[in-house]
C-alpha cells in the first residue's frame, strides 16, 4: 500500500494538498433544506414545506463545542425548527404536537476540529392538532420536553395553559 501511494503521489507535497482539503470537508455539513431558507435571529437556519396534514420543516443549526456533545447540538437544532414549527403553525391558526430531541431526524453532523463548531441537521414533519385526544398527548410531549430539559418551566406553563380554542378543541373546556 505504502508503494502505491508513493507511485502515485512521489511529492509529498502534493499528497499533503489533496489529503488537507478531504479531511476537513470531512468535518463540516452543508444545510439540506426543503424549502426557502431562512435564517433566525442567532443565525441558524430553517426551511418550511407545507404537506398533507401539516408541514415539515428543515433546520441547520451550529454552536462553539470546547468538547463535543452531540445531544446538546441535537437537542439546539431541535429548538430551531420547534421554534419556526410554532410561528408558522400560528400564522396558520392552528396547533401542532412538538417532538422530543431524540424523535427529530437527524440529517448529518459533526464538529469541526480547528473552529470546534458543531453543525447539525435536522428534519421533522409536524402534524396540526385536532380534538382532545391531541391535547392530552400535548401536555405529555411538553412534560417529556420539560423533563429533558428542552423547554424552560416558564415555557411548560405557557403551552400547557393555552385556551382551548387555541388547541383544537372548539369552545369547549380543557378535558378535565
Amino acid at each position: 500500500m505504502v508503494n502505491f501511494v508513493h507511485k502515485m503521489f512521489p511529492n509529498k507535497k502534493a499528497l499533503k494538498l489533496l489529503i488537507i482539503p478531504v479531511f476537513f470537508a470531512a468535518c463540516s455539513t452543508t444545510p439540506r433544506h426543503v424549502g426557502e431558507a431562512k435564517k433566525t435571529q442567532d443565525g441558524d437556519e430553517y426551511s418550511i414545506k407545507d404537506s398533507r396534514n401539516g408541514f415539515i420543516v428543515a433546520g441547520h443549526y451550529s454552536e462553539h463545542q470546547f468538547i463535543r456533545n452531540s445531544r446538546q447540538g441535537f437537542t439546539g437544532c431541535m429548538r430551531v425548527i420547534n421554534d419556526a414549527a410554532r410561528s408558522h403553525a400560528e400564522a396558520k391558526g392552528k396547533q401542532v404536537l412538538f417532538p422530543k430531541w431524540n424523535e427529530i431526524g437527524i440529517i448529518d453532523h459533526g464538529r469541526d476540529i480547528i473552529t470546534a463548531i458543531m453543525n447539525v441537521n435536522c428534519q421533522y414533519e409536524y402534524k396540526y392538532i385536532s380534538g382532545e385526544q391531541d391535547f392530552i398527548g400535548e401536555l405529555e410531549r411538553l412534560q417529556l420536553l420539560l423533563s429533558s430539559g428542552a423547554i424552560t418551566q416558564d415555557e411548560f406553563f405557557a403551552r400547557s395553559q393555552a385556551p382551548a380554542w387555541e388547541c383544537g378543541l372548539g369552545s369547549s373546556s380543557f378535558p378535565g
